[in-house]
């Protein structure tokens, strides 16, 4: 029997730009060791933000297309849609090129007898009489979306489609985008599985990350990765003695929990202090500035996205299986061109070719 293995949404960069090294490295270690796991299936499908749409650069791009390398090496077959996050203006995603994944199609791809349908991000108004037209086709056995459902988001706003907009020859749907981790039963007797995220900053108490198998048949299992526990908070001088009682009541582990802190400049030199003698000492403790405009923030952040040597090198000591540099040495020069060059430029250019 085929065994298939469905991810979460991995966010490539921004996970790897989290501004602790504690915190990347936590990342690559999930990723590596959610490539162990998925190497054991034969179908592994990627539901979409891959990457981080703008902050796309080389090293991410490498690091996917060497997990990618892996996995396929051993004979298995890797699937991909387009997310919110790594969506192209041009519809075919230089991306999925880059990093060696087959694109999976709106007429639907047959993956050992089973049809297998999938559609990029786009907006309601765009997704409905895309899933109209998935209606006239033969029974799909498995709709990839990247989209919001009412299933998993139920409040009001916050959602694109539900069940109800599911065509009726759909058996199952394989859903990403909104980083909740759920499964639930469809009333055609199949399932909806949300798989959740891998990204460094969701990484919170609320669930453990994992990667899903599937057999083909029965409701999909979760096999979980360790993943280190972030409690994130939001601290000014009004609250700062809520902080610190929150803060002991969570408890010491020998593998560090992080404190990602949004905090008013008033009081960083409190903070800094208790991380360093005090009763902060404990946590990984991560400072981040209020500021009204989190965009500005996220750009400060993200001027420079190129890591070095020894960072690449320790991506590559990550890996459960052997880096060969020299294999398929026109796509580590055009990673290399990522590398020292504008991302988006050199995209459209893949994208034209």
């Amino acid at each position: 029997m085929v065994k298939w293995c469905f991810y979460p949404d991995i966010h490539a960069v921004g996970s790897m730009r989290d501004g602790h090294p504690i915190l990347s490295r936590d990342w690559i270690k999930a990723v590596a060791s959610s490539a162990e796991l998925a190497s054991k299936a034969d179908v592994i499908i990627l539901p979409g933000d891959v990457f981080d749409f703008t902050k796309v650069d080389g090293d991410a791009v490498e690091y996917m297309r060497l997990l990618v390398d892996g996995i396929k090496s051993a004979g298995k077959r890797v699937y991909f849609i387009e997310g919110n996050h790594d969506a192209q203006p041009k519809g075919v995603s230089p991306l999925a090129k880059a990093i060696g994944c087959e694109m999976l199609t709106e007429q639907g791809t047959m993956i050992d007898g089973k049809r297998v349908v999938g559609i990029n991000y786009c907006a309601r108004e765009q997704l409905l009489p895309k899933l109209a037209s998935v209606s006239e086709l033969p029974a799909v056995d498995l709709l990839v979306l990247h989209v919001a459902m009412q299933e998993f988001l139920g409040f009001d706003g916050a959602w694109q489609i539900s069940a109800e907009d599911i065509p009726d020859n759909v058996k199952n749907v394989l859903v990403g985008d909104i980083h909740i981790k759920k499964c639930i039963n469809l009333p055609s007797g199949g399932w909806m599985l949300s798989p959740g995220v891998l990204h460094a900053k969701s990484v919170d108490q609320d669930y453990t990350k994992c990667v899903w198998t599937w057999d083909g048949v029965n409701k999909p299992t979760e096999m979980p990765i360790w993943t280190r526990p972030i409690h994130h908070f939001k601290v000014s001088k009004e609250n700062i003695d809520e902080f610190f009682t929150e803060v002991s009541k969570i408890e010491v582990t020998p593998e560090k929990i992080v404190l990602d802190v949004v905090c008013t400049p008033d009081i960083t030199g409190i903070l800094r202090q208790e991380a360093r003698t005090g009763r902060l000492q404990p946590f990984i403790f991560i400072e981040r500035k209020e500021t009204k405009d989190e965009d500005v923030q996220d750009e400060e952040q993200s001027t420079d996205l190129r890591i070095t040597t020894e960072e690449r090198l320790t991506l590559e000591a990550a890996l459960p299986f052997e880096v060969d540099r020299t294999k398929d040495s026109e796509m580590y020069d055009f990673l290399f061109a990522l590398l020292t060059s504008d991302s988006k430029k050199v995209i459209e250019e893949v994208a034209a070719t």
